[in-house]
């Protein structure tokens, strides 16, 4: 699903969220986002003296395959066009990318990131397109779904204190899902999205930022809030509102070693898509789990993941985690648990972006692949 997707591939848009569509795109042009690396160090391979400027910039192609549980395994394919509006600012970029998975999914977008006034403003918008096909974990049974849309994202950030920025952020879908399984037609109304929707939001996001990177955090702390107010044109659904809270704290052990901790919150008021709905797995990135089998107006969930570098080049993680989700904070009567162990190696000495494979187990006894680029958290 596109706000799925979009949380699904967080770890390719923001430390690579694509959140979705931005998506899938995003994931293709992950190596060629910029991260704020002690120094800059994006910044340092893609700058020279008098090389600031966009004419000034650097292409990138980026081939990355990919593995979950939504959409199975595919390959995303972008091309980026790095460059610095100045010597202070971070990276900005234009790509334009595309995917597929085995499951006959597909997208295609185009994104631009602009980094200002050392850093001082942030602007980046996404346009995409895509065709999705997934199960919708309706209890025991798998509810096959077709979504296709079109999806445009714009955020602008300014900073207001070192560690801390605030933007406003404005989102555009245009979707519709149909599926032929006879299950189909006795869901509710927010799942079935008769005659399609059009959703149009705008909210909040506030970010304070203490990491010593956004690529491979060791050290510091990372709390992302925000909060949208969606207007809806739509038979089957009214306008609703959504707020999501992610945090992460990051320590060092040792030399070689990082313990990794995560909280997400989460809570919607209205009659919601169900796509758009609270996710274990979509909104928290848990691995684990099918991000539509555990969907609801909110939801709490925790994670911890030990990193460890065995080389310059390979590394291990564990990692665990729990979640509930339900009518409400007291409420959370659907949960779950879920752990694993996965593998890492390191694309770039350069740059730390590793190329991730987990497996994961959940207490339904159910064990799930991962094949990404970046961290989770």
């Amino acid at each position: 699903m596109f706000s799925f997707l979009c949380d699904f591939l967080r770890p390719f848009t923001t430390s690579v969220t694509l959140a979705t569509l931005a998506i899938t795109f995003a994931a293709a042009t992950a190596q060629a986002e910029d991260r704020h690396l002690a120094g800059n160090q994006i910044a340092k391979v893609t700058e020279t003296e008098a090389t600031v400027g966009f004419r000034h910039g650097s292409f990138i192609v980026a081939p990355i395959p990919f593995s979950n549980p939504l959409i199975g395994a595919g390959l995303a394919l972008g091309a980026g066009y790095l460059f610095q509006a100045d010597p202070a600012s971070r990276t900005s970029m234009l790509g334009i990318g595309a995917m597929k998975s085995e499951n006959g999914s597909e997208a295609h977008g185009l994104s631009f990131k602009l980094a200002l006034d050392e850093d001082r403003w942030t602007f980046s918008s996404t346009l995409a397109e895509a065709n999705l096909n997934y199960d919708l974990l309706a209890g025991p049974v798998a509810i096959p779904l077709l979504q296709t849309g079109r999806f445009a994202k714009v955020q602008l950030d300014r900073k207001v204190a070192s560690n801390f920025k605030v933007g406003i952020l404005g989102k555009y879908l245009d979707t519709d899902i149909s599926s032929g399984n006879p299950n189909f037609s006795g869901l509710p109304g927010n799942y079935r999205l008769l005659g399609g929707l059009t959703t149009y939001s705008l909210g909040l996001v506030a970010e304070y930022d203490t990491r010593d990177s956004d690529l491979y955090p060791k050290d510091g702390t990372h709390l992302v809030a925000t909060a949208l107010a969606n207007e809806v044109q739509s038979s089957s659904v009214t306008d609703y509102s959504k707020t999501t809270a992610l945090f992460s704290h990051y320590t060092p052990i040792g030399a070689e070693n990082v313990l990794a901790l995560r909280v997400a919150g989460c809570g919607t008021n209205g009659s919601v898509p169900f796509f758009d709905l609270c996710s274990i797995g979509g909104t928290d990135a848990m691995r684990g789990f099918n991000p539509t089998q555990y969907l609801g107006p909110r939801l709490l969930s925790a994670q911890a993941e030990y990193r460890h570098r065995l080389s310059d080049r390979f590394g291990f993680v564990a990692f665990a985690g729990a979640g509930g989700v339900g009518s409400s904070f007291d409420a959370l009567n659907r949960n779950g648990y879920a752990g694993g162990v996965g593998l890492r190696y390191r694309v770039s000495k350069k740059i730390p972006v590793n190329f991730a494979v987990d497996m994961s187990f959940n207490d339904d006894g159910e064990s799930l692949l991962y094949i990404s680029v970046g961290e989770r958290f």
